[in-house]
């Protein structure tokens, strides 16, 4: 998956799961929310990878099982409810969360990090 410079993109609820190659390559004005990244673990492999400088925002996402998350310094954490514990960096999650990704069910088990945050509206 691609979010090109400039592009503006929201990618929002997605499972990207065990590519050969990185899983999002994220360009500026980009918003990750809601999205698992998860067992991109070849040899220098990232869960997302940033162009250059970019910088992009993050929320309520798991990452885990990548040989690296995220391109360090490339991106901000939104906060929800003055927290940005919502996103998982290095996930240990038994199966990442999944009910069964080896047979591609990629549904969140009970007991899934984030399977569901609260955000009061107030």
């Amino acid at each position: 998956m691609i979010c090109t410079p400039g592009s503006k993109l929201v990618l929002a609820g997605n499972v990207i799961d065990g590519g050969q190659d990185n899983g999002v390559f994220v360009g500026e004005l980009c918003l990750v929310i809601g999205n698992r990244v998860t067992k991109h673990n070849n040899v220098g492999k990232l869960g997302l990878e940033s162009q250059l400088s970019a910088k992009y925002l993050i929320a309520a996402s798991y990452l885990g099982g990548n040989t690296t998350d995220v391109t360090a310094g490339s991106y901000e954490i939104l906060t929800i409810n003055g927290s940005t514990s919502d996103v998982t960096f290095g996930g240990t999650d038994s199966d990442h969360g999944y009910t069964d990704s080896a047979n591609d069910n990629f549904n969140l088990a009970p007991g899934a990090t984030g399977r569901s945050i609260a955000i009061p509206l107030d």
